[in-house]
């Protein structure tokens, strides 16, 4: 909890692979830190493949040189000075007043904080299904649990005693590409963690326009499908419930759909996506099927 007139120490941490516009994310953070109600570090880790991400003043970098998105986060916890850490994604929009309304949160007793994510404007005058929507990362406040996403969302330091980064989920050269921060959510709140989102206008997501095609959201499905079933094998201790022969049919209609579908990011394309999610969900957690829970004893 910040007491009242306190100035806390934040740390608003970038990983970046050197594809973004890193000086325009730069300025966002500097603007950003010289308006908020704390004292603000800026860090940029630089998990890049030959390193040498140059800084402008006032922010500092630091290498992540294994490739991974978990690996660059764990390095961004270790090496800010925060006792409030907040992650923000390399090509993701933000206000000036985006960290006051983060800290109006955590003043109000969140340990993790979620902030709201739309998309930019002329994705959004694409009518995408929701199941694509929430791939992009949109993440607006609605009925249910606040959910956590990646591309904008703080906690307290005390949450690394009970969270961590696994590298083999998130974004990087093992294959999965989501799910770290859905994991390390989880394993806050089985510490007893209080999960909010900040209120105010939203962060926007802004990514390669190449994303946002059938044939790569495909493969994004299949990655999606393999995190979630690496969760629930480790974390919630699931096996595969559902016969090999309904596996094989869920795969074989996912692919029907998606033949039949065009190129747009349609229902009909929706539902091929979440059908190949599901056949990859399975597929994976029968490989999972007989090995250690990494995390059985950490889970209320």
């Amino acid at each position: 909890m910040i007491a009242p007139g306190e100035r806390p120490r934040l740390s608003l941490i970038a990983c970046t692979d050197g594809r973004a516009d890193l000086d325009a994310l730069q300025e966002r953070m500097i603007r950003a830190a010289s308006r908020a109600r704390a004292v603000v570090e800026l860090v940029l880790v630089d998990n890049s493949r030959t390193g040498g991400i140059a800084a402008l003043p006032d922010v500092r970098v630091v290498r992540a040189s294994l490739p991974g998105l978990s690996r660059a986060r764990t390095v961004g916890c270790a090496l800010a000075r925060g006792e409030l850490l907040v992650f923000v994604d390399d090509d993701v929009l933000f206000d000036d007043g985006w960290l006051d309304r983060m800290l109006d949160a955590f003043a109000a007793g969140a340990d993790v904080v979620a902030a709201p994510i739309a998309l930019a404007a002329d994705i959004e005058a694409m009518s995408l299904p929701p199941v694509v929507r929430a791939w992009l990362a949109e993440n607006l406040a609605g009925p249910g649990p606040v959910r956590v996403v990646g591309a904008g969302f703080g906690f307290t330091r005390a949450m690394l005693q009970h969270a961590l980064w696994d590298p083999a989920l998130g974004a990087g050269p093992h294959g999965t590409g989501y799910g770290e921060e859905q994991l390390f959510a989880l394993m806050c709140g089985a510490a007893g963690a209080r999960i909010a989102m900040a209120e105010g206008p939203a962060l926007v997501h802004d990514p390669d326009r190449g994303r946002i095609a059938l044939d790569v959201m495909m493969r994004e499905a299949v990655r999606k499908g393999r995190s979630e079933a690496y969760i629930s094998h480790h974390w919630r201790g699931e096996s595969p419930a559902w016969p090999r022969l309904r596996r094989l049919v869920r795969g074989v209609r996912a692919r029907r759909r998606a033949r039949r579908s065009s190129s747009a990011l349609d229902d009909r394309a929706a539902a091929a996506l979440e059908a190949a999610q599901d056949a990859a969900f399975i597929d994976e957690l029968i490989a999972l099927r007989g090995q250690p829970r990494l995390f059985a004893d950490r889970r209320s």
